[in-house]
């Protein structure tokens, strides 16, 4: 049984689990890898690190790592309930939960600090995916500068879990936030 709360963890304790997943690597010295879309990544938040083994290897997927970073399990009964995806924590479904429906996990954030989540929702086009969508954990804030400027974005930073991490050698890195620029992003604290 999981000594984790049923709702999101504080941000100061999000952010704390996102950084202790950075430079992680599995018992023979792999990092993980990336793998979309992969359900199982994320089911138990109470494990150390929010990976599944596929195949011999670690991997994740953007949502998986967000849900274990807050603290929650990926698979929710009724989560997104009249959602666009039901009882599973997703870009979609945290999207949707945050802007449109209960906002039983995430709600718009008041104000900008480290911890909070980062998504935007996939793309659809008459009822079919055409683009997925993407969520990571705001690692830090620009001083100074207005909020939501593509200044702002391009120096703010993100953990995040990504093919592109992936392919720079480990799925789950720091970086710039500027992807969720202009892409109906929502930042949200539960």
């Amino acid at each position: 049984m999981s000594s984790l709360p049923p709702s999101p963890l504080p941000p100061s304790e999000v952010l704390r689990r996102a950084r202790s997943i950075l430079g992680w690597r599995d018992a023979a010295g792999r990092p993980p890898v990336y793998r979309l879309p992969y359900p199982n990544g994320g089911s138990d938040p109470a494990r150390p690190h929010p990976f599944a083994f596929h195949e011999g290897r670690a991997v994740c997927d953007c949502s998986g790592f967000v849900a274990w970073c807050l603290g929650v399990p990926r698979r929710r009964p009724g989560y997104g309930k009249g959602g666009p995806v039901d009882g599973y924590v997703s870009t979609d479904s945290m999207h949707w939960d945050a802007t449109k429906g209960p906002r039983e996990l995430l709600r718009p954030a008041v104000e900008l600090e480290p911890g909070l989540v980062l998504v935007y929702p996939g793309r659809f086009a008459a009822g079919l995916r055409i683009g997925v969508g993407h969520t990571g954990i705001l690692a830090s804030v620009p001083a100074g500068i207005p909020a939501g400027t593509p200044e702002w974005w391009r120096l703010a930073t993100a953990i995040h879990c990504s093919s592109g991490n992936s392919k720079q050698g480990h799925a789950v890195n720091e970086t710039s936030a500027a992807i969720w620029a202009k892409r109906g992003v929502v930042l949200a604290w539960g």
